[in-house]
């Protein structure tokens, strides 16, 4: 299961009812392991990127907030830096998997997702940190950045952990 799960996130397909399943259960551990002061450093020693074309995006703030509680260490790069000739853009994606165990990709298309997962060999997530990605649609109306915050965590962990 946690291999169509990973799949699904890492090219923002939506979830099938035992995915969304497994994934509101993680973020509910993590939640209660963080109420009741239990550190949950799962990420420690990870790197990851988050590839941007705003310096201080809402989404990008809490992924990067979700990742860092996690113990991982997040870098903002521009977008615009890959988004280059073809021979260039595999070069970099190359360096990305040599400096980071994951990207996240907030505004690249699917199609250039794709491209870049294939070229790096690391996971790539589109959209993770974006309102739109699938698995804000497992959030109550009522829903807060925590809540958030916990789900994006528990996306994180079935990706990179």
């Amino acid at each position: 299961m946690k291999s169509t799960l990973t799949h699904r996130l890492l090219s923002g397909a939506r979830l099938s009812a035992a995915d969304s399943q497994a994934l509101l259960n993680a973020a509910r551990t993590l939640k209660q392991a963080a109420q009741t002061g239990t550190p949950t450093l799962l990420l420690r020693g990870k790197h990851i990127a988050l590839l941007c074309d705003q310096a201080d995006s809402p989404g990008g703030r809490v992924f990067e907030q979700a990742a860092t509680q996690l113990g991982a260490r997040v870098s903002r790069l521009r977008v615009d830096a890959l988004l280059c000739a073809e021979g260039e853009r595999a070069e970099s994606a190359r360096m990305l998997a040599r400096l980071y165990d994951m990207v996240e990709c907030e505004r690249l298309t699917p199609a250039q997702a794709r491209a870049l997962q294939a070229e790096a060999g690391v996971p790539v997530c589109n959209g993770l940190s974006r309102s739109e990605h699938p698995i804000t649609s497992l959030l109550a109306p009522d829903a807060d950045d925590t809540d958030r915050l916990y789900l994006m965590q528990a996306a994180l962990m079935n990706t990179i952990a």
